[in-house]
């Protein structure tokens, strides 16, 4: 369930997008409507077919920034062949095009976005059933995958209802989709963080809502997880976070696993001033009350208990304080 979250250069996203697309697309290379000796074929096909970065239509010049950038979310695959399997398999190709294209939906409103997804995987979808499988699965890579650098959950939330509503999706294909919509809707930014009860090390039982903090800081753990510990150490080490400790900022170190032992024999290595507590009862994982896929997860929550950031890096909440405080 580990993870280490880290900050990374427009290049190295590049690198990383190519290298997941090229798994990606010969893992989902066999449709189902295609045989392995067929898909074969066809990917060996384009093993040296480059025919340069796939470019979307233009916006008209008459257009605002603003307007241009929702022009183009909207028409950005217009020209493209979904049918094409040599050119959906054409790395120098695909991994450009999808790296400006999310890029692109990043800076858009969500609205626009959601609707650039539903009309990109209709295309798809009409063009080549294994096409939309390549792309959903890819999306899946690289929007919800704990360990992608481009992981946006608000992304992939559209991709997820398209597939679930969509009645050319096998049922039995639909229940992972599913599955994972259920937790993406759950304590999104703006919602009221779900309540749950933690045990301090005192044996005493306490609740999320009866926290009483201008911010919150939930940290999700595990005392043996190497990546808790970088953040942990991070956190402790930003004047930031310092900053804001002293003006109402409260961490609540949450373990939600079940070796209470190893819990209890590592609480002196938690920081001093940190609420530290356990989940005894199991009901974050049990109940699924939070999407806790891998270990440290981070949320911050305002005074009301409103989710600000979901599931963020150290440095995420870290820019985030940083700018509440320029204000």
């Amino acid at each position: 369930m580990t993870r280490t979250k880290y900050e990374i250069t427009l290049a190295s996203l590049l690198g990383f997008l190519l290298a997941v697309i090229a798994v990606v697309l010969a893992v989902a290379c066999r449709g189902r409507g295609q045989s392995a000796s067929e898909a074969t074929t066809a990917h060996a096909g384009a093993v040296g077919v480059h025919r340069g970065p796939y470019v979307p239509p233009q916006a008209p010049s008459a257009l605002g920034d603003s307007a241009k950038m929702a022009w183009t979310a909207e028409h950005y695959w217009d020209s493209f062949d979904f049918a094409d399997t040599v050119q959906l398999a054409d790395m120098e190709r695909m991994g450009p095009a999808v790296v400006g294209y999310l890029q692109l939906l990043a800076s858009v409103p969500a609205q626009s976005a959601a609707g650039s997804i539903s009309g990109m995987l209709d295309k798809a979808m009409e063009g080549n059933y294994a096409a939309f499988e390549r792309f959903t699965e890819w999306y899946e890579e690289t929007l919800y995958d704990p360990n992608s650098p481009l992981r946006n959950e608000e992304l992939y939330i559209p991709v997820l209802e398209y597939t679930v509503s969509s009645p050319r999706v096998d049922s039995l294909m639909k229940l992972r989709p599913r599955s994972q919509l259920d937790m993406a809707l759950r304590n999104r930014p703006g919602d009221v963080a779900a309540d749950f009860a933690y045990t301090t090390p005192d044996g005493r039982a306490h609740r999320l809502s009866g926290l009483k903090a201008r911010f919150t800081l939930l940290y999700f753990y595990n005392p043996d997880c190497p990546a808790c510990r970088e953040i942990k150490d991070y956190i402790c080490s930003s004047q930031h976070f310092g900053d804001w400790m002293e003006k109402g900022l409260r961490v609540l170190a949450v373990y939600p696993d079940e070796d209470l032992a190893l819990w209890r024999e590592r609480l002196s290595q938690m920081p001093e001033g940190w609420i530290v507590g356990c989940d005894k009862g199991h009901k974050l994982m049990d109940e699924r009350l939070y999407d806790l896929k891998a270990i440290p997860t981070l949320y911050l929550l305002d005074g009301d208990k409103r989710v600000i950031l979901k599931d963020v890096t150290a440095g995420e909440v870290e820019g985030w304080l940083a700018g509440e405080a320029g204000r």
